[in-house]
């Protein structure tokens, strides 16, 4: 760079502008940001577009141009500080003079006019470590990557913001799962007040044609068809990751006409009731509640609890609420199995205090062995859940397992999956062999009878048999 660049480039920092250094998108994006005030805005963009260098550069220009300002620019994880902040904030210092570029103090960096812009993670303690202070603008960059977005922003971020009027932007491509709350949340509520802002591929200059081709064709067979194309590049945050995804053969347009075409219900059939639970403490608690069909060869779920902060009182109430109402659909009743996780105290105090027995789960010692269970019995048409319960059809529909495929990726709307988990025990309790018959006539043996079961015909009458005398 000349000599004239380099100290127009200043001058233009000093003032705020970086429309120099954007490419032509880039610059668009940032003029539809400053176009109103805008307290939340969310950033929906491709990959390599250049997102995080251009909030980089605003962050820096808007430090330089307005004295006393506190800007918190913010990564997942510390460790991405260095791989991709860094590396940007070094190019873009030397644009700077030597009185501009600011004093380094660890991930605190002090300008001249007195304004901070500081670094950090959020993702580690769900953001309490960037608590403190005030702020007047706060970036947040790749929040696909953080799992705990919405309380790090309402808990933690936003109160910063409170005194200065300040403003944050969220940024991120999208998430694996749309029940992350980055799409369920806070794009939502963006697109509402006219605070969101997209681009994909076709809006990258970066990309050239060659290399677009090359993915189209061999990285992402089907391009525009292919979902992890769409996600990466298209920005489409309404998909979920299907290699990722920990029910893959949930299909919910099945489910959905086999109740309006198919099923007559069991106001005819014999069924057996049944009840699952799911329960943590720091988790929601998950209830199911439904019965199995022997005539239709599946099980029905035909209601669902899913909420967080349960104690034990508000469980055993909210089951026997819900089964109660499951006994009125049921003129044929039969004795209702329960299933829970293997928790011996609760199951003593569901007990001994509401009368209500559960069984433990037959666990194994893999998880992604119980899984395979349940994934089994969707794939053969045997577990369908009524339109109604619509937060387990979400979670089977976006759950998925987090990077390194060993647990559930916890969400803010799905938590860790516990409604699929109940539905896990059920597939490995339910007695999928049982012969059901109806319960026997209340009525006293004498010394000399013997009961022998539910067989009723010009044999034994109500299954009573006389003892030889």
């Amino acid at each position: 760079m000349s000599p004239a660049a380099r100290l127009a480039a200043q001058e233009l920092f000093a003032r705020g502008d970086i429309s120099w250094l954007l490419h032509p998108e880039q610059l668009k994006a940032m003029q539809w940001y400053e176009q109103r005030y805008r307290e939340v805005a969310v950033y929906c963009i491709n990959r390599q577009f250049g997102k995080t260098f251009m909030l980089l550069a605003y962050a820096v220009a808007y430090c330089l141009s307005k004295p006393k300002m506190s800007v918190l620019m913010l990564a997942p994880h510390l460790d991405q500080l260095e791989t991709i902040l860094m590396p940007r904030l070094n190019f873009l210092f030397q644009f700077l003079a030597d009185e501009q570029v600011p004093l380094r103090r660890k991930e605190s960096w002090t300008f001249r006019n007195g304004s901070v812009l500081r670094l950090d993670g959020i993702a580690v303690g769900r953001g309490v470590r960037v608590r403190g202070g005030s702020v007047h603008l706060v970036i947040c960059d790749e929040c696909r990557d953080v799992p705990d977005l919405t309380a790090a922003v309402e808990s933690h971020i936003s109160p910063m913001t409170v005194t200065t009027k300040g403003r944050i932007i969220l940024s991120s491509t999208p998430p694996d799962t749309i029940s992350h709350s980055f799409t369920d949340k806070f794009i939502r509520e963006a697109i509402q007040r006219g605070d969101f802002y997209s681009a994909t591929y076709k809006q990258n200059p970066l990309l050239p044609t060659e290399r677009l081709r090359y993915l189209m064709e061999t990285m992402y067979p089907g391009g525009e068809e292919n979902i992890i194309f769409r996600r990466e590049y298209m920005a489409d945050y309404s998909v979920s990751d299907p290699e990722l995804r920990v029910v893959r053969e949930w299909d919910e347009g099945a489910n959905d006409r086999f109740f309006e075409e198919e099923y007559i219900g069991s106001q005819q059939n014999l069924v057996r009731p049944y009840t699952a639970l799911d329960f943590a403490s720091s988790d929601p608690c998950g209830i199911l509640v439904g019965h199995f069909d022997p005539i239709a060869g599946c099980l029905i779920i035909e209601e669902e609890w899913f909420q967080r902060h349960m104690n034990t009182n508000d469980v055993a109430t909210k089951i026997i609420e819900m089964e109660q109402r499951h006994h009125r659909r049921l003129p044929r009743k039969l004795p209702v199995i329960r299933i829970m996780d293997i928790d011996p105290r609760l199951m003593a105090d569901l007990y001994t205090g509401y009368q209500l027995r559960f069984e433990p789960a037959a666990k194994s010692n893999s998880n992604i062995a119980m899984i395979n269970r349940l994934r089994i019995i969707v794939a053969e048409g045997k577990l369908r859940v009524h339109p109604r319960c619509t937060q387990l059809k979400f979670q089977l529909r976006t759950g998925v397992f987090n990077a390194k495929m060993n647990d559930y990726l916890r969400t803010d709307r799905t938590g860790h999956l516990d409604l699929v988990d109940a539905a896990k025990y059920l597939a490995l309790g339910v007695r999928w062999r049982e012969l059901l018959h109806e319960p026997p006539p209340e009525v006293n043996l004498r010394h000399d009878q013997l009961r022998i079961g539910g067989f009723v015909g010009e044999t034994f009458r109500h299954g009573l048999l006389n003892r030889p005398g």
